[in-house]
């Protein structure tokens, strides 16, 4: 997505820069697919084309918003790379059903601090692991976190691009959703903000 706007922030304790890549709320068409066999699903994404591109290591604050609201959040996340600042919103558990906005910024410390000086409070701190497979404008991601099952996450251009994808992979019958990580926590029985620090 091209960058729309620039804006260098200044001061005696702040020295960052936020790259605005968009200005209006967007749609996630994504979903999660839980239960996977890895193995099976690695040689399922290689029959169909699917590239093996990068494996990522996350590093991600969460901070509630003000109010604050279970089904809404800002995420700051860095893969050591590229770091992002998330506003995130849950509407629904269905393919279409998580808004965000999210702008890219170049210093994932600092960006905390300028979060927390505006009055936000990272409740969580998290890390995970991603390796990524794209055919088109698919992205089919192998997501790994700390105590619970590893889920696949189909994110696509539309809904039925999505729902296509799926099943291509014979993933259709498989158990999903689209609710935020938390959320698929729960469904292991795992309190993921009982961990205020959640690591490998």
């Amino acid at each position: 997505m091209d960058v729309a706007e620039l804006w260098f922030f200044s001061d005696t304790r702040f020295n960052f820069i936020v790259y605005d890549y968009t200005s209006m709320k967007m749609i996630e068409y994504e979903i999660k697919v839980l239960d996977i066999n890895i193995d099976e699903v690695q040689s399922i994404l290689k029959q169909k084309a699917f590239k093996e591109e990068e494996t990522l290591h996350f590093k991600r604050y969460v901070f509630d918003t003000i109010p604050a609201s279970e089904a809404a959040w800002v995420r700051l996340r860095t893969d050591g790379k590229t770091s992002t600042l998330t506003y995130k919103q849950s509407v629904k558990d269905s393919i279409d059903g998580v808004v965000e906005i999210e702008v890219g910024v170049d210093d994932f410390e600092q960006t905390r601090k300028f979060l927390e000086k505006t009055g936000l409070r990272s409740k969580v701190y998290q890390e995970n692991r991603r390796t990524i497979y794209r055919k088109g404008n698919v992205e089919a991601s192998i997501d790994y976190w700390p105590h619970i099952p590893p889920y696949m996450e189909i994110e696509g251009k539309n809904k039925r691009e999505v729902e296509k994808t799926l099943e291509t992979l014979g993933l259709a019958t498989h158990r999903t959703t689209s609710l935020p990580t938390a959320a698929v926590y729960e469904l292991y029985n795992v309190n993921i903000d009982s961990y205020k620090k959640l690591k490998f």
